[in-house]
């Protein structure tokens, strides 16, 4: 019964060792996840519902909520094509675009994501990706297809004419 290699106690050993060693990394993950978000959002990082809408006043973590849950899933789940969207475009490289970049770099180091800087798109080897727009030119958006997830920044500024062309 205990011969290794045949499903003795020492193959049941290393198995459980793996047990403890993922447990112990998904414990450490979501402590650093707590660490870092708003307790207020922490019920929605699980949520999935088709919308979701984070309120708070500046510098509530609306923001840096938003870019971890989005590259966590980009990197956990394959082939999401995230759409992130705000109603003027230049605004984009230095808000959610870094905010992004910070969260991959910060958490997500060997996630093995390329970041395009020039057109704003970040691709994972999973095939996941995420792609930066504004609203200020809807002509833009059309060429975008199969969009799986929207996170639209400062939503109150969109109309409601904006919101119905991401509604995709």
């Amino acid at each position: 019964a205990g011969r290794p290699g045949r499903g003795g106690s020492g193959s049941r050993r290393r198995r459980d060792d793996r047990r403890i060693d993922a447990a112990y990394a998904a414990a450490l993950w979501y402590r650093s996840l707590q660490e870092t978000s708003n307790d207020t959002f922490m019920p929605l990082f699980f949520d999935q519902h088709r919308f979701l809408v984070l309120k708070g006043g500046g510098g509530s973590g609306k923001s840096v909520f938003a870019a971890r849950k989005v590259v966590e899933r980009a990197v956990s789940e394959p082939g999401h094509r995230f759409l992130v969207a705000r109603k003027v475009g230049n605004t984009l490289r230095h808000s959610c675009f870094e905010d992004i970049c910070a969260t991959i770099s910060r958490f997500y180091p060997d996630s093995g994501a390329t970041i395009y800087t020039g057109e704003m798109r970040i691709v994972f080897p999973n095939g996941s990706d995420i792609i930066f727009k504004g609203l200020d030119n809807a002509e833009k958006l059309k060429s975008i297809h199969e969009v799986t997830d929207v996170w639209i920044e400062e939503a109150t500024e969109l109309t409601e004419a904006d919101f119905n062309q991401l509604d995709i």
